[in-house]
C-alpha cells in the first residue's frame, strides 16, 4: 500500500510572565491519494482511492516554573476530523519536570 499526503504546522512560544510560557500548536493533515496492490486472500484486485478528509489538531500547553528546579506542565489538545464518522477527541495532560 502507498499513499500521498500533506500537512501544515504552526507553533510558537509566548512568555506570559517570567514563570509561565504558553505554547500553542495548530496542525492540519490530509492523505488524499492511496493505492493498494493485489494481495492474494486479502485484496483480489489492486485499487486506488481519493479522500477529501482532513484532520485538524489544536494543542495548548502551559509550562509553569514553580521553583528554579521544578516546573509543571498543563496541556489540552483537541482533534477534529472532517469525516463525519470520526468524533471530536479531547486530551488533557498534567506533568512535571524535576532535573536530577
Amino acid at each position: 500500500m502507498a499513499s500521498g499526503g500533506w500537512n501544515g504546522l504552526y507553533t510558537n512560544m509566548f512568555m506570559i510572565n517570567k514563570r509561565i510560557v504558553y505554547t500553542p500548536a495548530f496542525i492540519v493533515a490530509a492523505s488524499p491519494i492511496s493505492y493498494t496492490q493485489k494481495l492474494p486472500g486479502v485484496v483480489d484486485t489492486p485499487f486506488s482511492s481519493i479522500s477529501k478528509d482532513t484532520i485538524m489538531i489544536l494543542a495548548n500547553s502551559f509550562n509553569t516554573q514553580i521553583t528554579n528546579k521544578f516546573s509543571v506542565n498543563f496541556s489540552w489538545t483537541i482533534i477534529r476530523s472532517s469525516n463525519e464518522f470520526v468524533p471530536i477527541m479531547n486530551s488533557f495532560m498534567v506533568g512535571s519536570k524535576i532535573p536530577f
